[in-house]
């Protein structure tokens, strides 16, 4: 990833965006210190102030001196981030980097030769089970071209994948998911933290594993697990030579501490971690110093998403502040985040805003969460 801190031009200053969680990376960037431009199809209204271009501005309506951040959904963009990164500079791994992570087979293995657990994989020309364990009886069944979980779905050791699609088999295991944060620079491969993710949504009974938000883990529940982490982000990090943003998802249990899945690039759960320990993750893109020190909150920060449980449209009239929504600010945990416009159009599963919550715990947390989703959402349907 370049640094443009030795442009002078104000155009340095900005950073262009696009992608799932465009609104957080947005809020990211303006914690750098920097001026985001956000290419959202959603235009949500809490973007930063001076965010938004006009509806049909494209990246390629922006000086080549910005940098772009592609956030959720650019792995399945490589081609357009390739050309991209020839006219720009990317605050990411680069797109043959992005390729190559992605891909579960090569991933799992060079855990398993690493010494570290690793999950059997399965694809329509390949079975890859780790040495000394046996052929898994249950899969969970992904698309590499999805995003958010809403592709998977569990299936049994007989059921056949499906010819000319982008599915794969990864051995199913059961625990509590974690999201580790790393930022890359040269050889260094540092854990900006970990939090736990948020899965599964009543809204959601066909999509038990759609992303649904992350809680920031405290110092003790982490400490646990860090180092390994750590070996395990500095190992692939190396492996696939990545810079800038990215992150690991891991399901932890009983046998072990397994990788999930790597991503590439800027993360939803970055934004979660910035709030609760205060420290800006975009800065190390530059040589920007930022010069007030914000203080870490004392206790869990976590969000989680809303989703229609069935179609309704917002009225054209429809203020948020009347569901006790309020302005916040950079560092300043929202109420609800991800705000639709007026007579915005839901149909029965859409994601609809996202709601925040502070706790003691992280189980103060998650029931803080879900009794302030099911109380947005009688608001919103009533």
């Amino acid at each position: 990833m370049e640094s443009t801190a030795d442009t002078e031009s104000s155009a340095a200053m900005q950073v262009l965006i696009s992608g799932y969680s465009g609104r957080a990376a947005a809020w990211s960037v303006v914690r750098a210190g920097f001026e985001p431009i956000v290419i959202d199809e959603c235009q949500d209204l809490d973007l930063p102030a001076g965010s938004s271009p006009p509806p049909a501005a494209t990246l390629g309506a922006f000086s080549e001196d910005i940098p772009f951040l592609p956030t959720g959904g650019w792995e399945n963009r490589l081609d357009e981030l390739s050309q991209l990164a020839t006219i720009r500079p990317l605050w990411s791994p680069s797109p043959a980097a992005m390729q190559q992570a992605r891909d579960p087979l090569p991933l799992q293995q060079r855990l398993g030769r690493a010494g570290f657990d690793a999950l059997a994989i399965r694809t329509r020309d390949a079975l890859w089970v780790p040495p000394g364990k046996e052929l898994p009886r249950e899969w969970i069944r992904k698309d590499q071209r999805s995003t958010g979980g809403m592709a998977v779905h569990r299936v049994h050791s007989c059921a056949p994948l499906v010819p000319g699609t982008n599915e794969f088999d990864q051995q199913y295991v059961e625990g509590p998911l974690l999201s580790a944060q790393f930022f890359s620079t040269g050889s260094v491969h540092k854990l900006l933290g970990i939090t736990r993710i948020l899965v599964g949504s009543p809204e959601l009974p066909a999509r038990p594993f759609a992303y649904v938000g992350n809680v920031s883990c405290s110092r003790e529940e982490s400490a646990a697990v860090e180092q390994r982490i750590q070996s395990i982000g500095d190992l692939l990090g190396k492996a696939f030579s990545l810079v800038g943003p990215w992150g690991i998802d891991f399901c932890r249990n009983a046998s072990g501490l397994y990788v999930l899945e790597l991503n590439p690039r800027y993360t939803a759960a970055m934004e979660v971690l910035e709030l609760a320990t205060g420290k800006s993750i975009l800065q190390t893109c530059s040589d920007f110093q930022k010069k007030n020190v914000v203080r870490p909150l004392e206790g869990i920060v976590g969000k989680a998403t809303v989703y229609a449980p069935l179609p309704f449209q917002l009225l054209p009239d429809w203020d948020w502040s009347d569901v006790g929504v309020v302005p916040y600010d950079c560092w300043e945990v929202p109420s609800c985040s991800d705000l639709a416009r007026p007579g915005t159009q839901f149909s029965a599963g859409d994601p609809v805003c996202t709601v925040w919550q502070t706790a003691d715990s992280v189980e103060q947390c998650l029931i803080a969460l879900a009794n302030r989703r099911s109380e947005l959402l009688r608001a919103l349907l009533q």
